[in-house]
């Protein structure tokens, strides 16, 4: 039962974290912004390269994307967790929230 706790936890924040993605607080900062303009532009070169190949390429190729993808979004995930416990960290340090057992299991499992 502990585990689904976190895993329910995990899901909120990840719900959290993709949810309203016009909200006035929502981070945007240029350099992600200038990279993905960048990624923009190689897609269609990419595109054009992997229409001609065939099978076996073809199939590892698209893997290795796919799997890229879900690296980037876990340690996306990943760092909005460290910044949870981060927040919980200053907050605490600042003696605006105490810091108890049940908050530091929180921290310990979101590490």
């Amino acid at each position: 039962m502990n585990n689904e706790v976190w895993e329910k936890v995990a899901t909120f924040l990840m719900d959290l974290r993709c949810s309203d993605m016009q909200r006035s607080g929502l981070v945007h900062l240029k350099s992600c912004l200038t990279e993905k303009e960048k990624l923009k532009e190689l897609q269609g070169q990419f595109d054009r390269y992997f229409e001609n190949m065939f099978g076996e390429e073809q199939e590892i190729i698209g893997e290795y994307i796919k799997q890229l993808q879900q690296v980037a979004f876990e340690e996306q995930q990943e760092a909005y967790c460290q910044g949870i416990v981060d927040a919980l960290r200053i907050l605490s340090g600042l003696q605006l929230l105490p810091l108890n057992e049940n908050i530091q299991k929180l921290i310990d499992k979101l590490r």
